[in-house]
């Protein structure tokens, strides 16, 4: 009644090979896309101090170019620095959660209370149970991302843990407040994947609303150097090919057509070589479903065999990242987990704000899959 609003706010997804940035709009029917971008960041090799300048440098060139507005960032933070546990306790009063809690994550964090920064939730208080979850993230990957952020002309007002704001995002599509393309009509309980360049996550709520994260350090990077060192092409040959992947090509921009056709052969045997890249990476994803479901069975169901062992399969897989739009790893994880997986692009169906519609319903057709982790991280509020 002051004429006070929520502001808008930038997720800004820093990932390895490019930076990805959403602003949305909420509104009563749903959200609508204001912005959205991706940029790539320049090789940096080994470099730590290369990919900050150039990590800066990419983010300021979508700022330049105008595809968001404002300067409050939202970023997400995943990797071995960052840990999410879930809890449950006998029904205990508010004041004594706090240091229960406390207590439990000083036994097992990897982190000292003098290095990290630590916060819980509380999910549910029920049948003579307190649930929730904590989180505890490296205070050093906590000033390096702002300081970043900050050099590159954005302010960060919220850091969020990856998993958590992709499990946001698929808590708000299903509300109704959004909408996806493969997850609408369906039953059970998801689990996300998303492939980024180092690290994949991957997260799942529940039953009692908690969510479970576990990031992997391995991501499309990787998959991607394997691809090429099989098929003897350099490394920047297997990252034009994902980033070329499903696009048609243009013949009038072909100056070289026999060079263009030992291209195309390269890339066609980079993804015969993509099953062996991927292999560990599927066997980790098998693993985490298998442990899930042993730590929390009422939120998966058991059906048909994994790799690896006894079978244990989630309701359904919904991938997102780098990967995502890449068919043949689609049926490969499908082939391989049984279990039914989609590419999910949750920013494709949202509605783009009129005077930018053209320009960000494309973006978001061709590049949405690898934006879930950036929408989530901008669909939080101040």
């Amino acid at each position: 009644m002051f004429g006070f609003r929520k502001k808008s706010l930038v997720g800004l997804d820093i990932d390895t090979a490019a930076v990805r940035m959403v602003q949305l709009r909420r509104e009563d029917t749903g959200y609508t896309v204001t912005g959205a971008c991706v940029t790539e960041i320049a090789p940096w090799g080994d470099d730590p101090e290369l990919r900050r300048i150039h990590t800066v440098r990419a983010i300021q060139q979508g700022l330049s170019r105008r595809h968001v507005d404002g300067r409050l960032a939202v970023c997400g933070l995943r990797g071995p620095e960052v840990v999410v546990r879930s809890f449950e306790f006998p029904l205990l009063p508010p004041e004594e959660i706090g240091p229960a809690v406390g207590l439990e994550a000083s036994q097992i964090c990897p982190f000292s209370p003098d290095e990290s920064t630590f916060d819980y939730q509380v999910t549910s208080m029920d049948t003579g149970k307190t649930h929730g979850f904590w989180v505890a993230a490296n205070d050093g990957l906590i000033r390096s991302t702002r300081h970043l952020v900050h050099e590159a002309g954005l302010h960060c007002v919220m850091l969020d843990v990856a998993g958590l704001a992709l499990l946001n995002c698929l808590r708000e599509s299903h509300n109704g407040t959004g909408s996806t393309q493969d997850d609408g009509n369906a039953q059970g309980r998801p689990a996300v994947v998303d492939i980024g360049g180092s690290c994949t996550t991957i997260a799942i709520t529940d039953h009692a609303g908690r969510p479970f994260v576990r990031d992997i350090n391995s991501g499309s990077d990787e998959i991607l150097r394997r691809m090429a060192d099989e098929a003897d092409v350099p490394f920047e040959i297997a990252k034009t090919a994902l980033l070329n992947y499903g696009l048609e090509q243009n013949p009038v921009d072909e100056m070289d057509l026999e060079a263009a056709g030992s291209q195309s052969g390269n890339e066609a045997l980079l993804w015969d070589n993509l099953e062996g890249a991927c292999a560990g990476l599927v066997e980790d994803i098998a693993t985490t479903l298998r442990y899930y479901a042993a730590q929390y069975g009422s939120g998966l169901s058991v059906q048909g065999p994994a790799a690896g062992g006894p079978g244990v399969k989630a309701d359904r897989l919904l991938v997102c990242g780098a990967l995502a739009q890449v068919t043949e790893f689609i049926e490969l994880l499908r082939t391989k987990l049984y279990i039914d997986v989609a590419a999910w692009n949750p920013v494709e169906a949202m509605r783009c704000d009129a005077p930018k519609a053209k320009r960000l319903a494309s973006t978001l057709q061709q590049v949405g899959s690898s934006m879930s982790l950036a929408a989530g991280l901008a669909m939080r509020c101040l």
